[in-house]
């Protein structure tokens, strides 16, 4: 096994370099988590940006009253 590898593959995708190592379960369960806070920052955005786009249609929509 070679360390400086195993270190790039885990920069690249959390995970991999623990599965390179022989440690499935624990490579398996970061990639599992850094999925869930990906996830969960990409749905917040989200959320922010129509929460903008709500708020910017209410105030159009005053406006053209």
């Amino acid at each position: 096994m070679k360390p400086r590898l195993a270190a790039f593959l885990s920069f690249l995708l959390n995970g991999i370099g623990q599965i390179y190592n022989g440690q499935v379960k624990k490579g398996s369960i970061f990639i599992l988590i850094s999925f869930v806070c990906t996830m969960g920052l990409v749905l917040g955005i989200l959320l922010i940006y129509k929460g903008f786009l709500v708020c910017a249609h209410r105030a159009a929509a005053i406006f053209t009253m």
